[in-house]
């Protein structure tokens, strides 16, 4: 057998007002984007805090490797000049 459904009008439908809304209602279109921007804001000096620091590190470790290097560089030189005096006393 075919399956029917048979609609029928109910009664028509009443909204009731439940008074004055709550006194928090009236704030919230103003205190909302006041907090969103907020957090907006301390996300956004979070973030950017965050990259100074790693930024400071990242500098800081590129010193320390050129000074190592510069040291290096150097202790080569007086080595090498080391080795020649010797060469030329014992040469």
């Amino acid at each position: 057998p075919p399956l029917s459904v048979r609609l029928e009008p109910g009664g028509s439908l009443r909204v009731e007002s439940g008074g004055t809304p709550p006194w928090w209602s009236y704030w919230v279109p103003t205190v909302g984007p006041i907090i969103s921007g907020v957090l907006a804001f301390l996300g956004a000096w979070l973030g950017l805090s965050i990259a100074q620091r790693n930024t400071l590190r990242t500098i800081e470790a590129a010193q320390r490797t050129t000074e190592a290097s510069v040291w290096q560089k150097a202790n080569e030189t007086e080595l090498k000049d080391l080795l020649g005096k010797l060469d030329g006393f014992y040469g």
